[in-house]
């Protein structure tokens, strides 16, 4: 197939800016790209899979490749809406059918290892709160999670205690605190930097006795050294560099290789406990 006209530009479709990327993560992404000579063009959909599909059809347009966070479940949803093959990386999520390349996260090990941890602390209901259970990368988050709660506590009625927030404009962190509490759960886990930060404010605003008795909470940063290190939490540390020079790469490699295989590419974040830090 013959190569496209040079357009300079990545196309980048992320449900929203605090959903997956975090921090510096876009600036990063976009900042290396620019190195090597492509602006970027970003795209919030809201979770909406009619705008993603509209952002399909308009970045193809106007851009080299696109660079996707997808809210699709399946590939036949948004397939109508991505020419043939065009060059687009899926990060994150990977749709059921998906023929394109993806650059995914599991942490499945980091993940029990931060149960089991919370566990020898005392922590045997361990709530768990995620982002959709449309994507991947939550799927996989809950399985580690379900593994490590069939050791912990076996008993423990695992779904009863499972939040999955669709959207971050509805959400309110303290009826999740609340409700949480209530059900006399005794340690939180977040999948997200947002959830993390998100959770963690609403504990030490609203939860009664915070101060006194901080209630055990694994989430997630991009960072080693954070705030979260004086905050008496334990962290799984995504992998933001490494994802962001593999994106690129793919990227650029599917660019110039527009009929290449599919491949799959598996990245793991770090468990790390507090205590570590305050050393």
């Amino acid at each position: 197939m013959s190569k496209r006209k040079p357009k300079n530009t990545i196309g980048v479709i992320i449900p929203s800016i605090i959903y997956q990327f975090k921090d510096d993560s876009l600036d990063l992404l976009s900042k290396s790209f620019l190195d090597r000579g492509y602006q970027t063009m970003i795209c919030l959909t809201g979770d909406d899979i009619e705008q993603e599909r509209a952002y399909f059809t308009s970045l193809a347009k106007i851009c080299d490749c696109i660079v996707v966070v997808s809210c699709a479940q399946n590939y036949s949803d948004i397939e109508d809406a991505i020419p043939e093959a065009f060059p687009v990386l899926f990060l994150f999520n990977q749709p059921t059918g998906c023929p394109h390349t993806c650059i995914l996260e599991n942490d499945y090990s980091a993940i029990y290892q931060g149960i089991i941890s919370m566990s020898n602390r005392n922590a045997k209901n361990i709530a768990f709160v995620t982002n959709s259970f449309r994507k991947t990368f939550s799927k996989n988050c809950y399985k580690a999670y379900v593994d490590a709660m069939n050791v912990v506590n076996p008993e423990c009625v695992i779904h009863d205690t499972v939040y999955a927030i669709e959207n971050f404009e509805d959400f309110d962190a303290r009826k999740l605190v609340d409700d949480i509490l209530n059900k006399k759960c005794d340690a939180i886990f977040c999948t997200s930097s947002a959830l993390t930060e998100i959770v963690m404010d609403a504990m030490m605003f609203y939860a009664k006795d915070f101060d006194i008795n901080p209630l055990p909470l694994l989430g997630y940063t991009f960072f080693e050294n954070h705030l979260f290190s004086q905050m008496f939490i334990d962290k799984i540390i995504s992998p933001q560099e490494e994802l962001v020079s593999l994106a690129v790469q793919q990227a650029l490699y599917l660019i110039e290789h527009p009929d290449a295989p599919k491949r799959e590419s598996l990245l793991k974040g770090t468990f790390r406990m507090h205590r570590y830090d305050l050393n």
